[in-house]
């Protein structure tokens, strides 16, 4: 037995998620003893089986009564039909939405997959007629053709590190992502904290935020706003004003990311536009074959900073702040691995 270290509930040694609280269980490889052999007193003789006593011919006779007749046989009673046992009571068939695996009876998450139970599932649909899921995950190889597909039915489905389909790749966390897709269809990706986040590809322009990250080929930026940069004397200073180099009016910064608390660049936003690319712009990256001779730009709309990808190759991913809907056709960057999302025709 597996006892789950978030509820303490014990689950059996094949489940990978707890059936009480829907946890992954932590599973520890144990060398089990080996056979002790008996020793010589420990072994007992084997007896030999009494033979069966055979019946005596003379004892299947019955007594008569010298010189009368013999008395009329008496036939036994018949025996009472026995009562027929009770049907055995129905057992409910609970069926995981997600994988198909067999969900116990009491239990509340799938111990294959993690996924909540939801209801009842007929035993004839699930075992002869499987459910069409609601769509797709289809991962984009190197060669842009389509690779695994990974289903996603009524309920949530968590990608990550600890899914076979992951493990390889060390950029994606262990639990990293979820989609639910909701009664009517909705598909909501979730980012679950991760370490690296979760992208998806622009397919309009998009307002920038300050903090916002997003990816032009292999390169990750990072947008800051002029307000940011703006120095601002704290209360328990005695307001001398900070040297520095000769401010410059932009209406924002990139910097270049080079680890999750080290940047390597930063370029100044200037002017209404600034554009990005491989071998035309304001600001290359001549050495990532990734990005597109011109690939991206950021512009100053108003009071508002607009992302707009220039119909590049590889395209332009932005980083999810919150919870998004998506559409059939949306691409999405979780580590290193290229997915698309398939709305299953009904």
């Amino acid at each position: 037995m597996i006892y789950c270290k978030k509820c303490g509930r014990p689950n059996e040694d094949h489940y990978r998620f707890c059936l009480g609280c829907g946890a992954r269980l932590e599973h520890q490889k144990a060398s089990s003893p080996a056979p002790k052999s008996p020793s010589p007193a420990e072994i007992k003789p084997k007896t030999q089986p009494e033979p069966a006593k055979s019946t005596s011919l003379a004892s299947l006779s019955r007594p008569m009564n010298v010189g009368s007749k013999p008395a009329p046989e008496s036939k036994p009673a018949p025996a009472p039909k026995p009562a027929p046992e009770p049907a055995p009571p129905a057992v409910e068939e609970r069926i995981c939405t997600n994988c198909g695996a067999q969900v116990a009876p009491g239990n509340a998450f799938c111990g294959k997959c993690g996924t909540p139970y939801k209801g009842p599932t007929s035993s004839k649909t699930a075992m002869h007629h499987p459910v069409t899921p609601k769509a797709e995950l289809v991962l984009i190889q190197a060669d842009g053709s389509s690779g695994a597909r990974l289903p996603l039915h009524n309920g949530e489905r968590v990608v990550g590190r600890d899914d076979d389909t992951f493990k390889a790749d060390p950029f994606i966390s262990p639990v990293h992502a979820r989609f639910k897709v909701d009664d009517q269809g909705a598909i909501t990706v979730y980012d679950e904290k991760s370490l690296n986040g979760v992208f998806v590809r622009l397919d309009a322009p998009i307002p920038l935020q300050h903090g916002d990250t997003f990816r032009v080929g292999l390169e990750l930026l990072r947008y800051h706003d002029a307000a940011s940069m703006a120095w601002q004397p704290s209360e328990d200073t005695d307001a001398t004003a900070p040297q520095a180099s000769l401010p410059v009016k932009n209406w924002g910064r990139l910097e270049r990311i080079i680890s999750p608390e080290a940047s390597s660049h930063a370029y100044m936003l200037t002017g209404e536009e600034i554009s990005i690319g491989r071998d035309v712009g304001d600001i290359l990256f001549s050495n990532d074959a990734f990005v597109s001779g011109r690939h991206a730009a950021i512009k100053l709309q108003g009071d508002k900073v607009v992302l707009e990808d220039l119909g590049s190759s590889n395209g332009t991913f932005i980083r999810l702040r919150e919870p998004r809907q998506l559409k059939h056709g949306d691409t999405l960057l979780i580590g290193q691995q290229l997915m698309m999302i398939h709305i299953v025709e009904r």
